[in-house]
């Protein structure tokens, strides 16, 4: 065939393309030779055409057989895993996974296939370490701290009581602040037995910020009237107890402008329960703002009402009376309000900010001070006061009916009128008397 094509061709390049062409054609027949046969229907069938054995090609002798591997039908075992399952696979579907106990499937007494666990270096724990948000733990309250004076005992409604002797007030209060936490839940019994009005002072401090609050408690019907809350703003949590109790006050001298309104007097006795012996003794001894804004107060309340008394009394915390519960709670969720309204409007002090820095802050009592020996401000000049007295009454009029039977001839002569006028027309049976003259010795 080579010679043929070049017998007929006398040019050197076209020789040697026409031997390319034949090359080339000869190649492909070679390479389609070797794929099977296409069927009689003349349509291409691919699972015909891997079923017929492929042509071989030559391959070198020393190349490496590599089996065929089948995914359906390979028997060779697999090599094991290299870690634990986390549960037997199952095969039915009715298969829990919130419930494997109560799955067929799942059977937690078969004997399970151990297999080798490999084990990796875990991180040694930090010296510090930082709790999660559900980890972390409500601040303890710190130990409340008790006045140091000697103790004396009390009658209270027949009942002897054990309290602290505190200094004489120069205003018309008295305090009780029992010595143990039995005589102080019997003072409270036994003042609420009396007719007087009774309330419940406390206050909550939260980033810098405090807030009072006081209740009024109706014995009669066991549920609360008043309720009084204000905020003191910046202030401690000493402050915000001691707003509390001149809340009380508030609160109690408008029910007394209102009785007079309605004509329904009550009783002019003020009882105020509180937890804080600091408040209770800081009340009227202390020169911070509140505590002399209760001082004009409560003078300004006995000036008007001559009647006033008021009794401070020591509550313990956690005694769980529901006077005193719902005090604490308005003025706790008045703090937290406020503090996560500054939080979110990013306005707190950087102190504020650090984690535990906005949590309510202790009690006022639990700090240590001149208070536990009944002064909290020795140095502040407290000023007496004296109840104004009343001015005496005018004598009556000696007009007494009877009294011409003890004291002799007595005239009792009616003016005449000036006009004829002035006196009424007379009507059949009735009788006018104008003039009357007794002449009667006593007896």
């Amino acid at each position: 065939m080579h010679s043929l094509l070049l017998g007929y061709s006398t040019d050197p390049l076209t020789s040697t393309f026409l031997t390319f062409v034949f090359d080339a054609k000869l190649q492909l027949c070679r390479i389609m030779s070797s794929f099977p046969p296409f069927p009689p229907g003349g349509r291409y069938s691919p699972s015909a055409a891997y079923n017929e054995t492929p042509a071989t090609f030559p391959y070198p002798t020393n190349a490496p057989a590599y089996p065929a591997f089948d995914a359906y039908n390979n028997d060779a075992p697999r090599p094991p895993f290299t870690y634990e399952q986390p549960r037997r696979p199952y095969d039915t579907e009715t298969y829990d996974p919130y419930q494997p106990a109560s799955s067929s499937a799942y059977d937690p007494g078969a004997p399970s296939i151990s297999m080798p666990i490999t084990t990796f270096p875990q991180r040694p724990p930090s010296a510090r370490p930082v709790p999660t948000p559900s980890q972390r733990q409500p601040p303890v309250d710190t130990v409340e701290l008790t006045v140091l004076t000697d103790s004396t005992t009390t009658q209270i409604s027949g009942q002897t009581v054990s309290i602290h002797q505190l200094a004489h007030s120069h205003l018309p209060i008295r305090k009780y602040i029992g010595t143990s936490r039995a005589d102080a839940l019997e003072i409270h019994r036994r003042l609420c037995m009396s007719a007087a009005s009774i309330w419940y002072a406390d206050g909550s401090s939260r980033a810098g910020e405090a807030w009072s609050a006081a209740i009024e408690w109706i014995i009669d019907s066991a549920r609360s009237g008043s309720k009084m809350r204000g905020n003191l703003g910046a202030a401690d949590a000493l402050d915000a107890e001691v707003g509390g109790i001149c809340k009380a006050a508030e609160g109690f001298q408008e029910l007394l402008h209102q009785s007079i309104k309605d004509g329904k007097p009550i009783s002019h006795e003020l009882i105020v329960f509180c937890d804080s012996q600091a408040a209770i003794v800081a009340i009227d001894t202390s020169s911070r703002p509140e505590a002399l804004r209760f001082d004009k107060l409560w003078r300004n309340i006995c000036s008007e009402f001559l009647q006033a008394e008021l009794k401070l009394a020591w509550l313990p915390k956690g005694t769980s009376i529901e006077g005193h519960v719902l005090a604490d709670k308005i003025a706790t969720v008045g703090a937290s309000n406020s503090y996560l309204k500054r939080k979110k409007e990013n306005s707190l002090a950087d102190i504020y900010k650090r984690p535990g820095g906005g949590e309510p802050a202790p009690g006022g009592s639990t700090e240590a001070g001149p208070w536990q020996r009944g002064d909290a401000d020795p140095s502040r000049r407290k000023s007496p006061y004296e109840r104004p007295r009343p001015l005496p009454s005018p004598a009556p009029a000696a007009i007494d009916h009877g009294q011409h039977l003890f004291s002799g001839t007595v005239t009792a002569v009616k003016p005449e009128p000036e006009t004829d006028e002035d006196i009424p027309y007379s009507r059949d049976g009735s009788i006018f008397v104008t003039q009357c003259v007794s002449t009667l010795q006593p007896l």
